[in-house]
């Protein structure tokens, strides 16, 4: 499998959730990253097992895999380039509107 470079050039959006001592969210923004300086070193496909893990965010794990088809593994050297705030869901008042076509 010929690693797709174009995959390592697409933005990426966490969400970034840190709450406050109070329980209360203190900071909760959805952020806009890249990676720069990438160097694949080696790319290939093979067999996968999928282990779900309960936790306290979205249930996940409540999911029912009928089959794992395959997976593609990278190893590469590279940059995370965070970037910018995307939207801060605390500081902005109105309904959130995520721009992509930047």
């Amino acid at each position: 499998m010929a690693a797709n470079t174009r995959a390592f050039r697409a933005r990426y959006y966490p969400l970034k959730i840190i709450p406050h001592v109070d329980g209360s969210s203190r900071i909760c923004e959805l952020v806009r990253f890249y990676l720069r300086d990438v160097t694949v070193l080696g790319a290939w496909e093979g067999p996968a097992a999928l282990d779900l893990q309960s936790h306290a965010l979205p249930p996940v794990a409540d999911l029912s895999v009928r089959k794992v088809a395959g997976a593609g593994y990278v190893i590469a050297n590279l940059t995370l380039d965070i970037r910018e705030v995307a939207f801060d869901y605390l500081a902005t008042p109105r309904a959130p509107r995520l721009v992509v076509n930047q």
